[in-house]
């Protein structure tokens, strides 16, 4: 890859932070986690192309999110996976879902628009990490896919390694080939996602860097005050980097669905 290149699991500025101490997986018991920080982008090849944006999620049990219950109520759940899709995943990947708890990592919906490039879920019991669910959606086509990674029998030091094979065409600017490697890591105060699709000579890395803090009902307000158009945002950039890429004369891949 040509030009820099942010070691595995670091997002691109991670020069000028504090290395992260492993944790287990926060369990966001009472009241959720408030999670502040950077969304980032870096494809070498064939055209050099970097970004990233400031991104605010939430983390919260998924039940709590459904009822809810305390500062969680105004976080839209329609966006979501409920709890009985989640089991519908889990059991179609051979995981028992019996005592499980999920967390879910998203975007909150504001002023009763949601949109979520890509929500995680956290399927947990007795703070041991049983799977990751990653539910992407593909823009403009607004297609869904779930990626479901089985995470029984790893550490619990609160650093994970996965990778699982690419069956969803999520940009016209990547190809259907290749293999995703996720790195997950847990740590007092943070939570960061690092992703490395490797489809051919330069690999496409994509990740978040996030800071959490318990989430009420001031922590909640602040961060709406902050960033009220979030979600439309998030859309629009997705079409700027978009025309950025065709800009460059980036190859373009045509939904395998929609080529007759």
């Amino acid at each position: 890859m040509s030009g820099y290149e942010p070691a595995w699991g670091e997002s691109p500025n991670d020069g000028q932070s504090q290395a992260m101490r492993p944790g287990t997986t926060p369990s966001a018991a009472q009241t959720g986690l408030s999670c502040r920080g950077r969304v980032w982008h870096v494809r070498g090849a064939p055209r050099r192309h970097v970004f990233r944006y400031p991104v605010w999620m939430v983390y919260a049990d998924l039940e709590q999110i459904a009822r809810a219950q305390g500062a969680i109520r105004t976080v839209r759940a329609e966006h979501l996976l409920t709890r009985a899709v989640v089991r519908e995943r889990l059991a179609a990947a051979g995981i028992e879902a019996d005592g499980m708890r999920t967390f879910a990592l998203t975007q909150p919906g504001s002023f009763g628009y949601s949109f979520n490039p890509v929500n995680f879920y956290f399927c947990k019991r007795d703070d041991a990490l049983l799977a990751v669910l990653v539910d992407v959606t593909n823009t403009p086509w607004g297609e869904r896919h779930c990626y479901v990674v089985d995470a029984r029998g790893r550490p619990e030091q609160g650093r994970h390694r996965f990778q699982f094979a690419k069956a969803f065409h999520v940009s016209p600017f990547l190809s259907m080939r290749g293999t995703y490697r996720m790195n997950l890591t847990f740590g007092e105060g943070r939570i960061r996602i690092a992703m490395r699709l490797e489809e051919g000579s330069a690999p496409f890395f994509a990740g978040l860097a996030l800071r959490t803090r318990p989430l009420t009902r001031g922590v909640l307000l602040a961060a709406r005050c902050r960033r009220p158009f979030q979600n439309v945002l998030t859309l629009a950039r997705i079409h700027w980097q978009a025309a950025r890429l065709f800009a460059k004369r980036t190859p373009f891949f045509a939904h395998p669905g929609k080529v007759h």
